[in-house]
């Protein structure tokens, strides 16, 4: 339903209520917003349709603009490629002066609310192929760092899931992002992205 879609994009404002840049003087905060396609149990993955719809409606948010919106293919080979061109768009933002905050999405078949992870862990553990063939058992993600390290947003995400509960929304901030692909996509931001432009590039994954 249409709280149900535009739900992200709330939780986008509330995370740019969060950073320093969303002050009125600022320029505003650049969103680059995620959802991933199909994979192995999951045919339609609702974040296709809400990528979709947003990029159809556009919708505005408080303090920021969404620049960028994208499906990532469900693979370890796929979501890099896409990185590294989202690396770059980082990069120009900031050298444009703005604060960005990557907010990637991915479906949570048990969920009965949505939930804004806190960390991500350096680890592969695929339950099936991703969409490529590729299934890592106990592999690192980041080969240099400790199997199952993990590696935290820098958002608050507990007072941002408190704003969103106080004005209607089913939210609450976790900690388990699994050990697929949304664990994945979330991990290689926060140690490739945001650790090399601390305090402009934030990054979450809303489940």
């Amino acid at each position: 339903d249409f709280i149900f879609v535009c739900s992200p994009g709330a939780m986008a404002a509330a995370a740019a209520s969060a950073t320093d840049s969303s002050a009125p003087s600022a320029s505003p905060v650049a969103f680059i917003i995620t959802g991933f396609g199909k994979f192995s149990g999951v045919a339609a993955n609702p974040t296709t349709v809400i990528v979709e719809l947003m990029q159809e409606r556009m919708p505005s948010i408080r303090g920021g603009v969404i620049e960028h919106l994208e499906v990532l293919e469900v693979s370890v080979d796929g979501v890099n490629e896409r990185l590294v061109d989202i690396r770059g768009k980082v990069a120009q933002l900031i050298d444009d002066g703005r604060t960005v905050v990557i907010v990637h999405m991915g479906v949570g078949s048990q969920n009965t609310n949505f939930n804004l992870e806190q960390q991500a862990f350096n680890v592969m553990n695929f339950r099936c192929p991703d969409e490529r063939g590729f299934q890592p058992l106990r592999a690192h993600i980041e080969e240099n760092q400790s199997v199952g390290k993990a590696r935290f947003s820098t958002l608050p995400l507990q007072r941002v899931a408190q704003e969103l509960r106080d004005v209607g929304h089913s939210v609450a901030a976790t900690d388990d992002a699994g050990s697929f692909l949304c664990n994945y996509v979330y991990y290689r931001s926060l140690c490739t992205v945001c650790i090399t432009h601390p305090h402009k590039c934030h990054a979450l994954f809303l489940h």
